[in-house]
């Protein structure tokens, strides 16, 4: 049995990042349009199934949530973005993968972040992302938490 500590880490890292993720690839979906249907729609289910997974994450966190837990979340997150980082780079011979659009050999695949990348570089660019998905992160947090404070204030009074 994994320890209820590291366990709600796991279930805040969805709620933050896959609330996120799931968010903002639903509104720019461009990256969701592959030549296949077959990859479309599973991409599409994929991030509809992130938005479930975050919003049942967040409805189970409600109670031990603080603005402070967020901070747990981000050796995790580092962790993933190594591994996808290493499958980027490994991977790249035989194709090119972009998990979390992070490729280190060209711009990020993201609207506004390609630009940004074009202008400051790859490397640069990639780490602007990162940072920018952590702040993202941390606002779904932050939205999570007002948001069972005030549900539970609401419950309490009545």
């Amino acid at each position: 049995m994994v320890p209820a500590r590291i366990r709600n880490v796991f279930y805040l890292f969805i709620q933050d990042f896959g609330l996120l993720g799931g968010i903002m690839a639903l509104a720019e979906p461009s990256g969701l349009m592959h030549p296949y249907w077959t990859m479309t729609v599973h991409g599409f289910l994929w991030h509809f199934n992130l938005i479930f997974m975050g919003l049942i994450c967040a409805f189970y966190n409600l109670k031990t949530e603080t603005p402070k837990s967020y901070l747990h979340t981000i050796p995790l997150f580092l962790f993933c973005t190594a591994i996808a980082t290493a499958v980027n780079v490994l991977s790249h011979p035989y194709g090119n993968a972009d998990m979390f659009y992070i490729s280190p050999y060209y711009p990020n695949g993201q609207i506004v972040f390609h630009q940004i990348s074009l202008v400051i570089g790859t490397f640069a660019g990639n780490c602007l992302y990162l940072v920018s998905v952590l702040l993202g992160g941390f606002i779904i947090h932050i939205s999570c938490l007002e948001i069972g404070q005030h549900y539970f204030t609401k419950i309490s009074k009545s």
